[in-house]
């Protein structure tokens, strides 16, 4: 309440200020009025051949006093005003800068994962046709890959969420600092996370992806699909293709690599004659 009143006394004080200052002014404007009537009185008696009046020289000087008087208040009620707009523009420009950095934190908050500092998919959904579009401009390849770290409720169950979520924020910080500045690692979800890698075929992000196994904080594994973009699928058929190469591989064994297209074949069982 405190903080909401505080516009409306910042008003409050300015429609004060305003109106003292008018009544400065007002004051002003009468006291010459009256000083141009005594000196026209004066002038018509010189005018006259009349002998001065004896008062002259009280209100002539009450004159000039009250004359200083109306300046002097003029002056102050002015420099009240000028001061309290000054107040009044500072405690805005705080406000509205208090303002932006909120909603530099909400938007922040809406496109950042809270745990790990990473994009979430909700950004990730945004950036990824951007990325195609920028591909498909530029005529370079663009990969994505799912990562999934092995047994996380196992680890989870095992150490407490505590330990799980150091294990996702370590996880995520060592994998950042070996990416390019134009990767893209986003939290998918849980313990699932996405690269996006410009200018990356699916055998470089298979290698790129090997250089990050043994930077995974607590000895962790993880399993892997790579899916690399032919050029005409929408971002979901991409995330999609990728989705379904990690689960190749966390069906084939974890802790490995598989990149769409090229999943191990799974022999089936002779049918005896």
């Amino acid at each position: 309440m405190a903080a909401r009143a505080r516009p409306l006394l910042a008003l409050a004080a300015c429609a004060l200020l305003l109106a003292a200052l008018a009544g400065a002014i007002f004051a002003v404007q009468r006291a010459f009025e009256a000083d141009e009537r005594l000196l026209e009185r004066y002038a018509q008696a010189s005018a006259d051949a009349r002998p001065a009046p004896t008062q002259m020289p009280q209100e002539l000087a009450a004159a000039r006093t009250r004359r200083r008087a109306a300046l002097a208040l003029l002056l102050a009620v002015s420099l009240a005003a000028i001061a309290g707009a000054v107040a009044v523009g500072v405690y805005a420009q705080r406000r509205f800068a208090a303002q932006r950095a909120r909603l530099a934190d909400l938007e922040q908050l809406a496109h950042e994962d809270a745990l790990t500092g990473l994009l979430n998919r909700r950004r990730l959904n945004e950036m990824l046709p951007v990325e195609l579009a920028r591909a498909r401009r530029l005529g370079y390849p663009l990969t994505v890959a799912m990562l999934d770290l092995d047994h996380f409720k196992r680890f989870n169950d095992k150490r407490g969420h505590a330990a799980g979520d150091a294990l996702l924020r370590d996880a995520a910080a060592a994998w950042r600092r070996q990416l390019r500045p134009t990767d893209l690692l986003a939290r998918y979800g849980g313990e699932e996370f996405t690269l996006v890698l410009p200018a990356c075929d699916a055998l470089q992000a298979a290698q790129m992806i090997e250089r990050l196994r043994p930077l995974t904080p607590q000895r962790q594994t993880f399993s892997a699909g790579v899916a690399t973009w032919n050029g005409e699928d929408g971002a979901d058929e991409l995330l999609r293709a990728a989705d379904l190469a990690l689960l190749t591989a966390k069906r084939s064994g974890r802790n490995r690599t598989v990149i769409a297209g090229a999943e191990p074949q799974i022999p089936l069982p002779l049918r005896a004659a």
